[in-house]
């Protein structure tokens, strides 16, 4: 889990840096920032919930709200995105390559979790085709 925390968190800085590079320090570069903060706490979010959700024992009513609180946090995060864009007036595009770090981070993580993970002796071979 922590190497798709630091995959969401780095993906995140270099959304934000890459907006500034095309924005510069205008709205461009805010929206792409705070998109990229989001998609992090949007992350941690999923992680929490569903964590508490599929953990052994979890029944009945517990279960329910931390259901019903996925599906806010889906409201939240789309309500979010939406208010940045209508009412900050932020650019979408801005936006857009922010919020792109989720799963950018996402499977740059996964992709070094499995490298990490892979036994010593397994190098580049005939057993990676």
């Amino acid at each position: 889990m922590r190497m798709l925390d630091a995959g969401v968190a780095l993906a995140g800085l270099c959304a934000a840096l890459a907006g500034l590079a095309i924005w510069g320090l205008g709205r461009g570069a805010i929206g792409a920032a705070a998109a990229a903060s989001l998609a992090f706490a949007n992350w941690i979010a999923i992680r929490c919930l569903l964590g508490g959700l599929f953990a052994p024992g979890m029944r009945g009513t517990r279960r329910v709200v931390l259901a019903l609180l996925v599906g806010l946090k889906v409201a939240g995060v789309v309500a979010a995105l939406w208010a940045l864009w209508s009412i900050v007036r932020l650019p979408a595009a801005s936006l857009a390559l922010g919020y792109s770090a989720l799963a950018a981070g996402l499977l740059g993580g996964a992709a070094l979790a499995a490298r990490s993970a892979r036994p010593a002796g397994a190098g580049a071979g005939a057993s990676d085709a």
